[in-house]
C-alpha cells in the first residue's frame, strides 16, 4: 500500500505545532510516523512494531530542558528516568506520549530512533604496554601498573561475560558490574538488568550473533594468561617461522589487566549508550575509583559541532571520567561531501549519485546557517538524462518516495526526506533514509542522484551513514565523487572525549585453518596509519581524532555463542579449555580495537595518578605521543605511549612513591629477551629461583643490590615459578617461557 509521509504529524487527533515537531531529531521523527502506521494499518509486519498493541512501544530517549529545570519535571509527569545529567537526562519514552512531551515549554529537544554501530602480542609491545605492565625503572626502583584500583568501563553489543578471559585464576569473575540494556519489539518495552560477581553466572549473553563486546572488553582488560593452543605467527610482517603451540600460555590478553570491570551490553541506541556511561560513571563514585569507559561504536551522520543531545551528554559525563570514542571505519569510504556555494550555475550546487544504486541508511545534509538549501533526490537515465522526483526547498517539509510512480518504476524500497531547522545550532538540516533501496532488473541503466544546491556564502555539509557512499559513476554534466575528509565518528566531536585513530601494528596473522595476510598488504605497512581509520575537523575546524593505536588484526577473546552459531573453530586464533568448556580468541580489526586499547592505556595511567581528567590526559598524550609527520591529519598527537605517558604521570601529577609502595610490588619482574631481570626493593642480597610446574628448581641466579637477571632461554616454553628469597622476604611471580 502507498502512503505518503505526512508533512505534519498528529497525535490525539490535534496537529502537532512545527516548533514542537522541530524539537524531535529528524529519525525520531520517522520512527513515530513508523508507529502511527503500525498503528493505522496492523498486521502489515512494520519492522520497528511487531508487538500487537503498538501502544505498548517504548524507547529509550534523550531528553534536554530548558534552564532551571531538572529531571524531577520528567518523572512529575510519570515518566521514567534512568539517568540525570543536570539539565539533561535519559528516559524511559512510551511513543504514544512522545508528541505531548515534546509540546511542553520546558523540553529544548528530544533525541530517540538512532542507533550507532560497532565500528595484543605485537599491539602491546608496539605502544610500550608490556614494559608498563612487566615493570621499568623509576627513579631507582622498577615498578609496574595493570590497572589495579580503577574502574574500566564499556557499552557494546555481543558480550559473553562468562568467557575465561573475564574471570580471576580462582574461576571468580572480574566483572564487578554488568548491564543488560534491551528493547524488545516484540513487547515494545525498553529494559535494564543489573548483574554482580554473585549472579553474573546466570547471564549468557545479549546476542549471539555478535562478538564485538568479548573482543573489545578483552582488549581493554582481559586477563587470561593460562594455557591453550595457539598460532603464533613471530613476525608481524610475514609469517615465517609460526607455530601451531599447545599446552603453552596464551599470549593474547589485554592491557589493564587488575582493572575492576564495568560492562554494559545490549543494542546501541544513543540514549541506551548514554545510560551505559551513566552507569559505569555511578559505579565508580559509588566506589571511590577513577572511571575510563570505552565506546567502540558511532555513526558518522549528525551537525558534526558537538551541540546536538548525544555529544552534549557525552560532554557532561566527561566531567566525572575519562571517555574514549573510536574515530570510525570509514577513512577509506567516500562517504562525505563539503561544498562551498559561489556564484555561477555550477558554484551554486553540488551533484553526486549514490555507489552502486544500492542504499539503506542515511544522508545527512546541514548547512553552516540556518538559510535552506535545495536538497533533490533524482534518477539519472543514460538515455534521457536528470528527472528530479524529490525536492525540499525550506524547514519543515517531509516527502516520501511511497507515492512516486516513477521511484517505484526503476527501484524498490524506500526514500524518506524530512528538513528542519535544528533548535540545537540555528543551522538548516535535512535528512534523508534509504530503506532497502535497489534497482529493478529493467533499471540497469538508471542512477539515484542527489543534488544540492545552495546560494553564496553557503556552505553544505555531506554526511552518508557508513553504508552508503557517493560516487559520479560516470556521469556528465558536473557529478562528484565523494571523499573521507569528512568520516569522522558524529560522537568524536563532542567535548571531553578522546577520539582514538588507528594504525598497522600486524598484517599477517594465523588461524587454525593456516596463516593469512591482507590481500592488498601495501595498504597496510607496518606502524602506518590503517587506511580505515576515519578522519575530519569538526564544524568549527577541531582537526579529529586525538590519537592513535593498534587497531589492524587485533587478536582478542570471542563469544563462544557467536563462534558456534555465526563462526567457525577454524578462523580462530587461540582456545582453552577449562573443564567441558572451550573458550576462543580471533582477530578483528578497526578503531573498534585502538579505542580499548587507548581506554585500557588510560587506565594504567589512572592506577598511577587517579586525579587525572580529560585535559590531564590530553596533556599527556600531546607531550609523549610518538608524533607523525605523513598524513599528520590521521594521526592526531600521534602513537600513544603506555611507557613514556606514565614516566611522564609519575614526574608531573604523580605523588612519589604512593602509588605504588606495598609488599606486592618490592618484586618486579621484567622479560629481557632471554630471561628476566629481577629487581626486589630493599635487599641487598637475595637468590632468585625458577621452578617448574613439578616444583623443580630449574635455574638461578644470586641478586646484588636489590638487581639481578635470570636466563630462562633455554627451558622447554610453558608456565614457572620465580622466587625470590632475601633476608626479610620471600616473593614469587608466575613467569612464562615461550
Amino acid at each position: 500500500m502507498n502512503r505518503s509521509f505526512l508533512t505534519i504529524i498528529l497525535t490525539a487527533g490535534v496537529a502537532m505545532s512545527a516548533s514542537a515537531q522541530d524539537k524531535i531529531i529528524p529519525a525520531g521523527r520517522m520512527l513515530l510516523q513508523e508507529f502511527k502506521e503500525a498503528k493505522a494499518h496492523p498486521g502489515e509486519g512494520n519492522k520497528w512494531f511487531t508487538m500487537s498493541n503498538p501502544d505498548d512501544a517504548e524507547v529509550p530517549a534523550i531528553v534536554a530542558l530548558t534552564g532551571g529545570v531538572t529531571a524531577d519535571r520528567l518523572r512529575d509527569e510519570g515518566f521514567t528516568v534512568t539517568a540525570d545529567l543536570g539539565d539533561m537526562a535519559v528516559i524511559t519514552l512510551p511513543l504514544a506520549r512522545a508528541e505531548f512531551l515534546a509540546s511542553k515549554s520546558w523540553v529544548r529537544s528530544m533525541s530517540f530512533g538512532q542507533k550507532a554501530t560497532p565500528m595484543l602480542d605485537q599491539a602491546r609491545p608496539t605502544a610500550g604496554v608490556d614494559r608498563v605492565q612487566n615493570g621499568f625503572d623509576h627513579n631507582g626502583e622498577t615498578i609496574s601498573f595493570d590497572g589495579s584500583g580503577v574502574v574500566c568501563g564499556m557499552m557494546d553489543i555481543g558480550l559473553e561475560a562468562n568467557h575465561i578471559n573475564f574471570k580471576n585464576p580462582d574461576g571468580t569473575s572480574r566483572i564487578s558490574r554488568l548491564w543488560r540494556i534491551s528493547l524488545d519489539t516484540s513487547t515494545g518495552k525498553v529494559s535494564q538488568q543489573e548483574y554482580t560477581p554473585e549472579n553474573i553466572s546466570s547471564f549468557s549473553t545479549d546476542t549471539r550473533s555478535e562478538s564485538h563486546a568479548t573482543h573489545v572488553g578483552g582488549i581493554i582488560g582481559g586477563g587470561y594468561k593460562g594455557d591453550g593452543r595457539y598460532i603464533y605467527v613471530p613476525n608481524p610482517g610475514n609469517g615465517s617461522g609460526w607455530q601451531d603451540r599447545d599446552n603453552s600460555p596464551i599470549p593474547y590478553y589485554g592491557v589493564a589487566t587488575g582493572a575492576d570491570l564495568a560492562f554494559n551490553c545490549g543494542e546501541l541506541y544513543l540514549a541506551s549508550i548514554i545510560q551505559g556511561v551513566s552507569n559505569v560513571m555511578d559505579y565508580a563514585a559509588e566506589t571511590g575509583k577513577p572511571a575510563v569507559v570505552n565506546l567502540s561504536l558511532g555513526h558518522t551522520t549528525g551537525p558534526h559541532d558537538g551541540t546536538d543531545n548525544y555529544c552534549r551528554a557525552l560532554a557532561a559525563l566527561g566531567q566525572r571520567g575519562i571517555i574514549c570514542i573510536s574515530a570510525g571505519n570509514d577513512g577509506d569510504t567516500n562517504m562525505s561531501l563539503v561544498k562551498d556555494f559561489t556564484s555561477g550555475t555550477t558554484g551554486k550546487r553540488v551533484m553526486t549519485t549514490i555507489k552502486d544504486n544500492t542504499a539503506h541508511g542515511t544522508v545527512d545534509i546541514w548547512s553552516n546557517d540556518n538559510q535552506p538549501l535545495t536538497v533533490t533526490i533524482g534518477i539519472y537515465d543514460m538515455k534521457t538524462g536528470d528527472k528530479a522526483l524529490l525536492t525540499v526547498d525550506a524547514a519543515g517539509q517531509s516527502l516520501s518516495s511511497a507515492s512516486n510512480p516513477e521511484f517505484a518504476a526503476s527501484f524498490s524500497g524506500s526514500v524518506r526526506i524530512s528538513s528542519n531547522i535544528d533548535v540545537n545550532n540555528n543551522r538548516y538540516n535535512c535528512y534523508i533514509n534509504f530503506s532497502n533501496v535497489e534497482p529493478k532488473a529493467t533499471a540497469s541503466d538508471r542512477y539515484i542522484t542527489l543534488k544540492v544546491e545552495g546560494n553564496p556564502g553557503q556552505t553544505a555539509y555531506i554526511y552518508g551513514s557508513s553504508t552508503i557512499t557517493f560516487s559520479k559513476s560516470g556521469l556528465k554534466g558536473g557529478y562528484v565523487d565523494g571523499n573521507p575528509n569528512n568520516s569522522i565518528n558524529d560522537g568524536a566531536c563532542a567535548e571531553n572525549v578522546v577520539s582514538v585513530g588507528a594504525y598497522t601494528s600486524r598484517n599477517v596473522w594465523g588461524q587454525f585453518n593456516g596463516v593469512y595476510q591482507y590481500s592488498n598488504l601495501a595498504a597496510y605497512p607496518i606502524g602506518e596509519i590503517s587506511p580505515f581509520s576515519s578522519y575530519g575537523p569538526t564544524f568549527q575546524g577541531k582537526q579529529l581524532p586525538l590519537v592513535c593505536g593498534p587497531g589492524a588484526n587485533i587478536v582478542s577473546s570471542y563469544s563462544t555463542y557467536y563462534v558456534k552459531d555465526k563462526g567457525s573453530e577454524q578462523t580462530m586464533t587461540a582456545s582453552a579449555k577449562s573443564g567441558n568448556d572451550t573458550y576462543y580468541w580471533g582477530t578483528m580489526q578497526g578503531t573498534s580495537m585502538s579505542c580499548p586499547f587507548v581506554t585500557g592505556t588510560i587506565g594504567l595511567w589512572l592506577q598511577a595518578c587517579p586525579e587525572l581528567d580529560f585535559d590531564k590526559v590530553m596533556d599527556v598524550i600531546d607531550n609523549t605521543s610518538v608524533a607523525q609527520t605523513q598524513e599528520p591529519q590521521r594521526w592526531g598527537a600521534g602513537k600513544i605511549n603506555a611507557l613514556e605517558g606514565i614516566k611522564y604521570i609519575l614526574q608531573k601529577y604523580a605523588a612519589n612513591g604512593a602509588v605504588w609502595e606495598d609488599d606486592d610490588r618490592r618484586l618486579v619482574v621484567s622479560f629481557n629477551g632471554s630471561g628476566y631481570d629481577v629487581t626486589m626493593a630493599g635487599e641487598a642480597q637475595f637468590t632468585v629461583t625458577v621452578y617448574d610446574i613439578q616444583g623443580r628448581p630449574v635455574a638461578t641466579a644470586r641478586g646484588l643490590d636489590g638487581q639481578t637477571s635470570v636466563t630462562t632461554s633455554e627451558l622447554t616454553p610453558g608456565v614457572y615459578v620465580l622466587a625470590a628469597h632475601g633476608a626479610s622476604s620471600r616473593l614469587t611471580r608466575k613467569v612464562t617461557v615461550r
